[in-house]
């Protein structure tokens, strides 16, 4: 009501009335959330056409009405003409089907390697048995259907899992087989009392007793997931096979076929001491496994007191890439890429943990999954994204040296995020603060070599955009990353940090109100991306301070370690000094500052106006994360 008022009217200078200001906002948001961003993408080849490339991408929307996110598919067909000479231009034609698919109950969707076949994982709702959940696997063959499975009816499994940290959906090299990972199947339980229950059928899948067990699953966002595993559907029997014979103490994902087809590459997590949230504390002991499905065996392939993730085959089979980082600690941290030869069993590390990084040199890898596909044409080159400060970039790593090169297109900052990498193209989208996420492909090249350097670089060719928002921003917004140290000249005081500061575009001498937005995890950052709330803000009025103070990911592991033992001071006068000088330079109303945040931002606000109290106008406080003495009792977040 009034009090909200009285905040936002801050902005909104032409509306005297709350409703005016509701409807004008309300407005504003359902402008912006039209925005779409491609989730998924994937580079196909035609049959028999060297230099025509079929690009299939998946997005997604904000649907206000029925509050949830829709998902819909497009199509592009790409062929370029070569030049004639190395000053001519490559020749693009481009094809986009007029209209896009919407994907309805999407879960997963998978491409086969000939692309020959679509599989997609659905997840619906069954009427006739009030609303239970269902799940169907779905096979397509060019433009019809050739095979649909009601995945619920199996007894070999349970859910099957559709999420970014376990959910994986492959087919095999021969395209018979589908691996996916699932619920390990439990038998039904039912009561001591119930005389009703069918206990005559002898196929032991039922169990007295058990219908109010406890079951541990890996918390926030993966409610459900007690201990899953890896199942083979076969497109020949339309039967599945869950392979339970791998050990129940470890919690199987993200899961690949190894070399021949001739057993599965997975990450298996600890179930003991316990599981513990996942999603957001990624630093859980886990290692790379092999499965042989000849002798079924299990093989370590991996260190086994460290965090892994995102194993990688190259196109010959002989090299895996993965993600390494340390067990315990910030939960979030500068990773390692690790390079495996899997006949020889011999592991290395490509790219190390960078402690400080030189200035705006490479600041070590922040990354949580690496492309599908992300391997060059000759298997000798990985391609992928990786937070650089307050950016996000796209690196190639020559796997013979560990050479990292920033191979992001020259003259747009911002947010690059890799898709796909095919034939020596790759697809990548690009956002900004205030340019709406657009999707493009290229091609990879070695340029000259560097002067002093025997590493050939990389550098993204031929680039053309192939799917962009219809909304556009450029000239109602500006913004800009600002560098910030801060005082004092002790070792953890000379770490520097940045902030990302949006704007309205006006001509105008009036100095817009300013929301502070520090950032959750803490060990988390804010990119310089595309995002719907601070833009609409930003569109209603409002500047927007979003700040990575020290502890933020993307600044050297020395950053992030420098938080430990400094919460609620150092984290705190970083913000207060952002806010700070972006008042001293003027462009911001100094009696109209706003603090919002959530989780350790909403930590931050309440602490910013209780030690600058004289700083801040009014503040939003979201989910936060005070009150220790009674969350200890009540929850398991013991970090």
């Amino acid at each position: 009501g009034e009090p909200y008022f009285a905040i936002y009217n801050m902005a909104v200078n032409c509306c005297s009335t709350t409703t005016q200001f509701e409807d004008a906002a309300t407005r504003q948001f359902e402008h912006v959330a039209r925005v779409s961003s491609p989730s998924w993408a994937r580079i196909g080849k035609r049959t028999g056409e060297q230099n025509v490339f079929s690009v299939e991408s998946v997005w997604n929307q904000r649907d206000l009405v029925k509050k949830q996110k829709r998902h819909f598919k497009r199509s592009n067909v790409l062929s370029f003409r070569l030049p004639s000479n190395e000053r001519g231009k490559i020749d693009y034609k481009l094809w986009q089907t007029p209209c896009p698919t919407e994907l309805s109950n999407f879960g997963m969707v998978s491409v086969s390697p000939s692309q020959k076949f679509l599989a997609v994982l659905k997840n619906e709702s069954d009427g006739a048995n009030g609303g239970d959940k269902k799940q169907y696997l779905e096979i397509w063959q060019s433009d019809c259907l050739i095979h649909c499975v009601k995945l619920c009816d199996s007894k070999k499994h349970g859910t099957v899992y559709d999420d970014a940290t376990f959910g994986v959906l492959e087919w095999s090299t021969a395209e018979d087989q589908l691996l996916f990972i699932a619920e390990r199947h439990r038998p039904k339980a039912i009561s001591y009392f119930d005389k009703n229950a069918d206990t005559t059928s002898g196929d032991g899948d039922h169990v007295r007793g058990a219908e109010h067990l406890f079951y541990e699953d890996w918390g926030e966002l993966l409610t459900g997931h007690h201990c899953p595993v890896p199942v083979v559907f076969s497109l020949d029997t339309q039967q599945c096979q869950a392979i339970n014979d791998i050990s129940h103490d470890l919690s199987v994902g993200q899961a690949i076929w190894g070399p021949n087809g001739e057993g599965l590459v997975f990450v298996g997590w600890d179930n003991k001491p316990r599981r513990l949230g996942l999603i957001y504390c990624s630093n859980r002991k886990s290692a790379v496994y092999y499965w042989n499905f000849k002798d079924s065996t299990l093989e370590t392939l991996s260190a086994t007191e460290m965090a892994v993730a995102s194993p990688r085959l190259s196109p010959d089979e002989n090299k895996l890439v993965y993600l390494q980082s340390r067990v315990g600690g910030p939960h979030r941290s500068c990773v390692k890429l690790m390079l495996l030869e899997f006949r020889t069993r011999n592991v290395k590390t490509l790219v190390d943990v960078v402690d400080v990084p030189d200035g705006n040199s490479f600041p070590g890898l922040y990354v949580e999954t690496l492309p599908t596909r992300c391997w060059s044409q000759d298997g000798s080159k990985v391609v992928f994204s990786s937070i650089w400060q307050s950016r996000k970039e796209i690196l190639c790593v020559d796997v013979l040296s560990g050479s990292v090169c920033k191979i992001s297109p020259d003259g747009m900052i911002g947010c690059w995020s890799v898709f796909d990498v095919f034939d020596d193209m790759a697809v990548f989208s690009f956002a900004s603060p205030i340019s709406p996420p657009c999707l493009m492909i290229g091609q990879l090249s070695d340029s000259k070599m560097k002067v002093g350097s025997t590493v050939p670089s990389v550098q993204i060719e031929n680039i053309i955009t192939i799917g962009a928002s219809h909304c556009h921003y450029e000239g109602d917004m500006t913004w800009e990353i600002i560098s910030l140290k801060p005082s004092g000249g002790d070792h953890i005081k000379s770490i520097s940090y940045e902030a990302v500061l949006i704007k309205p575009a006006t001509t105008t001498d009036v100095k817009p109100p300013m929301i502070v937005t520090p950032h959750g995890g803490p060990h988390s950052c804010y990119m310089s991306d595309f995002m719907v709330g601070n833009a609409a803000l930003c569109l209603l009025g409002f500047a927007v301070l979003s700040v990575n103070y020290r502890g933020s990911i993307g600044f050297g592991q020395a950053s992030i370690d420098a938080l430990l033992g400094n919460v609620g001071t150092m984290d705190v006068h970083d913000v207060q000094e952002a806010a700070v000088h972006v008042i001293q330079s003027g462009v911001v109303d100094s009696a109209r500052i706003v603090v919002h945040g959530g989780s350790h931002g909403g930590f931050l606000s309440a602490h910013l106006i209780g030690q600058f109290p004289d700083s801040y106008m009014a503040a939003c406080v979201r989910n936060p994360a005070i009150g220790f003495p009674g969350m200890s009792v009540q929850y398991d977040l013991n970090e």
